[in-house]
């Protein structure tokens, strides 16, 4: 949102937040292996930095579904979302495997609200 002074930011001084299911995530069974995605994170306290890659696998590690992906996940971009090309939630960032190119990981959001 713009107003007449430049973007106009929400400013809250005191509240709780809580995750709320509002029909913007997508169940991990509906994402497909070479379907673009997103992450947005802050790596190294650069705010809002967005990444893009593909969905390069789905897997089941010790009971937990992760989204293989090729989109960036630098240090610091840890909690930050992973999107679909319509802007849907599909995980929240959480990994990368070190001396691994491109092996970036996010937890499902099925999985993440499960928790």
């Amino acid at each position: 949102m713009t107003g007449a002074l430049g973007p106009a930011y929400l400013t809250l001084r005191q509240a709780d937040l809580f995750p709320s299911r509002s029909g913007g995530e997508m169940p991990y069974g509906d994402i497909r292996v070479g379907e673009p995605v997103y992450t947005i994170g802050s790596p190294r306290r650069l705010e809002r930095s967005l990444g893009q890659g593909i969905v390069s696998g789905v897997r089941h590690l010790d009971g937990v579904t992760f989204i293989q992906t090729t989109a960036q996940i630098s240090p610091g971009s840890s909690g930050g979302g992973l999107f679909d090309a319509a802007g849907n939630l599909i995980g929240v960032t959480t990994k990368t495997l070190k001396q691994s190119q491109g092996l970036n990981f996010a937890i499902a959001i099925d999985e993440y609200f499960r928790q």
